[in-house]
C-alpha cells in the first residue's frame, strides 16, 4: 500500500550519517540549501524599517484622528488599550529613533485629566487607564503620575464590593465584581 503518509522522507540527519557520499559532496549540497534559504530570506517582504514605517503610520493615525464619541472619552477602556500599544511603541520610537513624540503625547493624555482613573470607583473599565499612568510614572518618577490611582486603589481595598458575583448587566452594581473576562486585562495590572 503506497501513497500519502506512507512514504518516508528523508531527513537531515540521515544525509549527514549517509556513507555513500563523501564529505566533499555534502559540504556542497549543504551550501546550495544555505544559499536557497539566503535568497529566499531575502524574497521575505517585511523588513524591519517597512514595518516600524507601517507602524509609525497607524501611531499617527490613531493619534490624528481620536473617535470623538461619549463612550471612547480619554479615560475610558477603548483607549486604555490603546495606551498600552502606543506606550509600547513610544518606548521603540524613543530607544531605536530618537523621537519623545509618543511619549509626550501619552503624557498630555495623563496631565489634561490629572491623572485620575475614570469615574466609576469599582468598574474595571475606569480603573485600565491606569496601567498607562504606572508605566510613565516608571518613566518619569513623578508621583503626580500615580497618586489619583493609589487613592483609587486604597479605597476600593478599605471598601470592598458587597454585591453578589452574578453578573447582571440590567443592575450596575453588579459590575463593582470583577466578573467578566477583560476585567482581568483592566483592573489587576493596576492593583
Amino acid at each position: 500500500m503506497s501513497g500519502i503518509g506512507t512514504k518516508k522522507l528523508p531527513n537531515f540527519h540521515n544525509f549527514l550519517n549517509d556513507k555513500r557520499m563523501n564529505l566533499r559532496t555534502k559540504i556542497g549540497v549543504v551550501a546550495v540549501l544555505l544559499s536557497t534559504l539566503t535568497v529566499q530570506a531575502q524574497n521575505i517582504p517585511f523588513r524591519k524599517a517597512e514595518i516600524k514605517e507601517t507602524m509609525k503610520k497607524v501611531a499617527d493615525w490613531q493619534i490624528a484622528n481620536p473617535n470623538k464619541g461619549a463612550e471612547h472619552g480619554d479615560l475610558s477602556w477603548t483607549n486604555a488599550v490603546l495606551y498600552v500599544g502606543m506606550l509600547d511603541w513610544a518606548e521603540l520610537a524613543e530607544r531605536e529613533d530618537g523621537n519623545k513624540d509618543y511619549f509626550k503625547w501619552l503624557t498630555r493624555i495623563g496631565s489634561r485629566n490629572g491623572w485620575q482613573p475614570d469615574k466609576r470607583m469599582y468598574h474595571a473599565d475606569d480603573i485600565a487607564v491606569s496601567q498607562l499612568f504606572i508605566d510613565l510614572y516608571r518613566k518619569y518618577k513623578n508621583k503626580y503620575m500615580l497618586n489619583p490611582t493609589i487613592a483609587r486603589t486604597d479605597w476600593v481595598m478599605k471598601n470592598p464590593p458587597t454585591d453578589d458575583f452574578k453578573l447582571d448587566y440590567r443592575k450596575p452594581e453588579t459590575l463593582e465584581r470583577w466578573t467578566w473576562c477583560d476585567a482581568l486585562f483592566m483592573a489587576p495590572p493596576v492593583h
